[in-house]
């Protein structure tokens, strides 16, 4: 039974990571924007604006981690895809191993 366990722990780190991986630009977004909002900066894709927090410019970095953001336009739906197939495959072990201690038994 503990060999189910184990299985199920990495399915489900699996999931995990691939549900963190998807989101990733959609966080790094929101954090642009709340770090932006708490220092009073304004931040666009049109370019870098000074954005000083503790003498350090944060402006082009905000920039970048904003515009990263686009690339949730990859990640989001390939992670849905991923997550449906990785899903379908744990259906498919569970159904797999059912019928297996269904035939050990008989």
């Amino acid at each position: 039974m503990s060999a189910q366990r184990g299985l199920f722990f990495w399915f489900s780190m699996v999931c995990v990571t691939i549900l963190v991986i998807a989101v990733l630009p959609v966080i790094s977004v929101s954090l642009t924007y709340a770090i932006s909002s708490a220092l009073g900066c304004s931040v666009n894709e049109g370019g870098a604006t000074p954005c000083p927090f503790m003498g350090v410019d944060l402006g082009e970095t905000l920039v970048t981690m904003m515009v990263l953001g686009w690339l949730g336009l990859l990640t989001l739906p390939v992670g849905g895809v991923a997550l449906a197939i990785w899903f379908a495959a744990w259906i498919g072990r569970w159904i797999w191993r059912r019928r297996q201690l269904g035939r050990s038994n008989a």
